[in-house]
């Protein structure tokens, strides 16, 4: 309920929270060496294919607070808090050290998503704070492990829901004509495209939602 969130807020639980993610953005605690998987075509998605793990218990800590974050962040009257806790340069800097743990950047993702909802806060998110670049990595690393298995596997169905995220969230970000030109000139049109055809239907449609936004132009 709403007012579960905001007494989780008005009895400072944000902070804590976020100091919980701090050591992942800053990096070294709770890894484990990963493997690249050499399919990445960019700088950063090699980084992120050969990006350390995170153990078991750090990844569980790290989803339970990620995840309690995405939840307050859905409430409009809170989100402003959210982002005044510093919570987005700690998503960006997670988000590029570990982006192959689905169900971490799943909820950054989201809490993306939900801030993007707001225009001013869209404008910080991509003017101030960069996460276009980290969205279009995660669409490019997601599509093709969502591809494995025919996406039936675990490792598919969690990437796909990664999917419906970041481009949930770019549809969000979209919506504000003001945007729309600098999320093209990120490169948001080719991956977007890809996923017109991905067999999750919350995925196409997502990615369909904001294409259509960004068809609409700078002056509409």
């Amino acid at each position: 309920p709403a007012e579960n969130k905001r007494l989780l807020v008005d009895e400072g639980a944000i902070i804590p929270l976020v100091d919980i993610l701090r050591p992942l953005a800053a990096g070294g605690e709770g890894e484990k060496k990963g493997k690249d998987d050499g399919k990445s075509g960019k700088e950063k998605d090699k980084k992120s294919a050969a990006a350390p793990k995170l153990d078991s218990n750090t990844r569980k800590v790290a989803e339970f607070a990620m995840g309690t974050l995405r939840n307050i962040s859905v409430s409009g009257d809170l989100q402003k808090r959210v982002m005044d806790a510093a919570i987005v340069p700690l998503i960006v800097s997670i988000t590029e050290k570990y982006a192959r743990e689905s169900r971490l950047v799943e909820q950054c993702a989201s809490t993306i998503r939900n801030l993007g909802v707001d225009d001013d806060l869209a404008g910080e998110l991509i003017q101030k704070y960069k996460v276009v670049p980290i969205l279009v990595m995660l669409l490019r690393i997601h599509t093709n492990l969502s591809l494995k298995d025919g996406g039936k596997g675990k490792e598919g169905a969690e990437s796909t829901r990664v999917l419906e995220q970041v481009a949930g969230a770019l549809r969000n970000l979209s919506m504000s004509s003001q945007y729309r030109e600098a999320l093209v000139g990120e490169g948001v049109l080719p991956p977007l495209i890809e996923l017109l055809n991905h067999s999750d239907a919350k995925v196409s449609e997502q990615a369909g939602i904001a294409l259509r936004n960004l068809s609409e132009g700078v002056e509409d």
